[in-house]
């Protein structure tokens, strides 16, 4: 039971009485909030009072909580947008009820028990043995009696009991377990060929009537968008940096005092080669040991896909591997190939190829990223100067007397629109939210030039005549039209093949994906295209009864193999996807017990606790 408890328990109480959370703890009570003075209890469940004190410190421990874990400040406006101060009560409630719904149901905790969670203890223990003396004062340091304190460990103890009652009576098949696997782990080779719509384009004939139909019901689509002209002073770079020359001096100050950004940890370079199973592995790693070469094994047994260039993953530090294959690695020495590890990838063979160690790099090696790094700080400054001091005087200037002040020359650009990509976006973007006429500045940085701009021409998007993009409008129908053929032809496919091997017999070049999910597929090789339909395929062979289409294909797939079910993962893994189901079942029927009580609770909210 008690184990039980200390794996599941999600309370503020369990976590703090079981070690989860740092010894010095939240000071509940003590926040940023304001503590209004209102009646003693912030809600009232089927007479039974949530107090005040309860729900502030609930609500304190959640705000510091949250901050912790997102290193983001949660201010009172944020508290009302998102109703933080009811999601907590509503917790707080939602526990009232489960506790009086487990006390009708017979469920009790006992003295022994209660005393028996806190004697196990970590943080109330001394050289192993519980001491009282420590017990009191950490209470008292979170501003919690030994009475509050166990009386909520019963609550949460209680409310436990009832849930792993509610998780004793969860009944798990076999079968449902093998489909949460399924879900997880089935994959797919799916066979396909793609019919390109361009061959179609010469078979399209245009009629008149046709085009303009076609035009009056595309005419968003060849609309002219907004265009402007404007002039302007730039100030980029190169500008600031023509008279600006970096001191060895700089230089040398800058590197002694960053010595620790310019250090390089020790790093590798490893092969490896992935398995699915520890038989494979042990057979693949017994032929390397009697000579075969290493690159040869990864490249024909590997399923990574760093398998087809010889398990090669290139040089890499600690912290990027997964932490079994990073310890096995790095305690290797050069050319040495290790025993079988194991991972969530299945198991591995590694073999390092090269060790280069940890050092510092000298002055003369990081001179050219010092210098580059000095020359943008100095950009950056000048650029955040030159705003500041014509930001709110530019009613003063003309585009003409800046640039006359900054002994450079203004320049045009005519028929700007949003979507030109020539231009440093920070000047197409204020150009198109200032009005005409204004002379205004946008900032810059050492990537981005900064600007004086004036607006000086505004030209409101239209929709032209069909005439002036004829064009245009006779190559998107063209295009339309010839999808059209395209997805006709690959509905005759469909209906004269009965599996996807009938699809090598055309002139459209079959192809295989690699094995992909089934459940969620995804594939490089039809990326464009949504392939959630195939799991309506069930059997090797089977053909999807609907062509799938991109803007210049038209795909014809179907199943061409089922990847063998991995029995000795399955075994493996099948307790984790059980408790994973039980712990879904439980949340659900949690969930709906908690649902049907409040119908029927008497729930009284102080409403104040709220504002």
């Amino acid at each position: 039971m008690f184990e039980y408890l200390r794996k599941n328990a999600s309370s503020t109480i369990i976590k703090l009485v079981l070690g989860i959370i740092a010894l010095v703890f939240v000071f509940w009570g003590v926040g940023s909030f304001n503590k209004k003075n209102v009646q003693n209890y912030a809600a009232v469940v089927n007479n039974q009072k949530i107090g005040i004190q309860d729900f502030y410190k609930e609500f304190d421990n959640f705000i510091r909580n949250y901050e912790k874990q997102y290193k983001f400040k949660i201010d009172q406006k944020m508290i009302k947008k998102f109703h933080l101060k009811e999601n907590v009560l509503n917790s707080l409630i939602n526990r009232s009820i489960l506790y009086q719904e487990a006390l009708n149901s017979g469920i009790k905790v006992t003295d022994d028990e209660v005393r028996n969670v806190i004697l196990s203890i970590p943080a109330f223990k001394e050289n192993g043995v519980f001491n009282k003396q420590r017990y009191n004062q950490i209470l008292q340091m979170n501003r919690i009696t030994p009475v509050e304190f166990e009386n909520k460990l019963r609550l949460d103890l209680t409310i436990s009991k009832f849930q792993q009652a509610i998780a004793d009576s969860i009944v798990i098949t076999d079968d449902e377990i093998r489909q949460a696997f399924d879900f997880q782990n089935k994959k797919v080779k799916l066979g396909f060929i793609k019919i390109p719509v361009k061959d179609f384009i010469d078979k399209v004939k245009i009629k008149d009537n046709d085009l303009k139909k076609f035009y009056e019901s595309h005419k968003e689509d060849f609309k002219i968008p907004e265009k402007r002209n404007l002039k302007y002073v730039k100030v980029d770079k190169n500008y600031l940096l023509k008279n600006y020359k970096v001191d060895n001096k700089e230089v040398k100050k800058y590197y002694e005092e960053h010595k620790k950004e310019f250090s390089e940890p020790e790093k590798i370079r490893a092969r490896h080669i992935l398995l699915k199973t520890e038989k494979e592995a042990k057979e693949v790693l017994d032929k390397i040991k009697k000579g075969a070469s290493f690159i040869e094994m990864a490249k024909k047994y590997s399923i990574g896909p760093s398998g087809k260039n010889g398990g090669d993953l290139g040089y890499f530090t600690k912290g990027q591997m997964v932490p079994e294959f990073e310890k096995v690695a790095f305690s290797l020495k050069k050319g040495e190939v290790s025993n079988i590890v194991k991972t969530k990838f299945g198991y591995h063979i590694i073999k390092v190829e090269d060790i280069k160690k940890a050092k510092n790099k000298t002055l003369k090696e990081v001179t050219k990223q010092i210098v580059s790094k000095l020359k943008n700080d100095y950009v950056n400054k000048k650029m955040e100067e030159l705003y500041n001091k014509y930001k709110d005087k530019l009613d003063k200037y003309t585009l003409d007397s800046i640039a006359k002040e900054l002994k450079t020359k203004v320049g045009t650009l005519k028929n700007l629109d949003k979507t030109n990509n020539k231009i440093p976006f920070n000047l197409t973007a204020a150009a198109f939210r200032t009005e005409k006429d204004k002379l205004s500045i946008v900032n810059g940085n050492s990537f981005l030039p900064l600007y004086f701009f004036k607006v000086t021409e505004i030209k409101k998007a239209y929709i032209p005549e069909l005439k002036d993009v004829r064009d245009e409008v006779v190559k998107a129908y063209k295009k339309e039209e010839a999808k059209k053929l395209a997805i006709k032809k690959g509905e005759e496919i469909i209906k004269t093949v009965s599996s996807v091997k009938d699809l090598t017999t055309y002139k459209y070049p079959y192809d295989v994906t690699d094995y992909i999910s089934y459940y969620r597929p995804s594939s490089k090789k039809l990326q464009s295209i949504d392939l959630s339909g195939i799991t309506k395929l069930k059997k090797e062979g089977e053909l999807l009864k609907q062509v799938l289409n991109d803007n210049d294909f038209v795909f014809i797939l179907g199943i061409e193999k089922f990847d063998k079910f991995d029995k000795e993962k399955f075994n493996q893994e099948k307790t984790k996807y059980e408790k994973a189901l039980r712990n879904e079942k439980l949340k659900f029927k949690v969930n709906k017990i908690i649902d049907s009580i409040r119908k029927k609770s008497e729930i009284k909210i102080n409403q104040k606790v709220l504002l």
